[in-house]
């Protein structure tokens, strides 16, 4: 994964939006709990052996500190 592809992409999506990208973390964090109360339910007919939520949200995170906002 070219994760400088994707960072480019979020970047114009965020001034196409209007939106300050370096909030994403806040509104994450924010967002998780409804997040996580949806997980199973909204992803497990699409992902066969979901994992679990704590687990991916732990990998997400490890990921996001990786990248300057």
């Amino acid at each position: 994964m070219d994760a400088d592809f994707y960072t480019n992409e979020f970047q114009k999506k965020c001034t196409s939006k209007n939106l300050n990208s370096s909030e994403f973390p806040k509104k994450l964090v924010e967002r998780l709990p409804q997040y996580k109360g949806r997980w199973k339910s909204s992803m497990s007919e699409q992902i066969k052996d979901l994992p679990g939520f704590d687990q991916v949200e732990r990998e997400v995170q490890r990921h996001l500190k990786k990248i300057k906002f």
